[in-house]
């Protein structure tokens, strides 16, 4: 098991920090038991939750700055605006390759390459 700092533990978001007790988990396991299957199933879902919020927080940010305090008439701005995002996610995820596969190759775009 690995060390934390305090550092390391206040800067590390909760996503993250799951993340990576999830992979120290894995470690030790067969590549094809079903838990290690299992924890990387999971990975994979948070990694993609972790994805949405980063939208989620984005198209937010996007509203609040162009609508400053008058919400009232954006209504349709915000649709188009989570709609779009949305899309976007799509299209991420569906490029995306999954590091947590043993029988697929590593792309070097992944920010947990191989799972460590």
């Amino acid at each position: 098991m690995d060390r934390w700092t305090m550092k390391e533990l206040k800067e590390t978001d909760d996503i993250s920090f799951a993340i990576q007790i999830l992979y120290e988990r894995r470690k030790s396991l067969n590549l094809y038991s079903p838990l290690y299957q299992k924890i990387s199933e999971a990975v994979n879902t948070l990694d993609r939750i972790r994805g949405a919020v980063k939208i989620f927080a984005h198209t937010v940010s996007e509203i609040q700055n162009e609508n400053d305090s008058d919400f009232s008439d954006c209504g349709e701005s915000i649709k188009a605006k989570i709609l779009e995002n949305a899309r976007m996610l799509d299209e991420i995820e569906a490029m995306k390759c999954d590091p947590c596969q043993p029988t697929q190759p590593e792309c070097g775009e992944c920010e947990f390459v191989g799972g460590e």
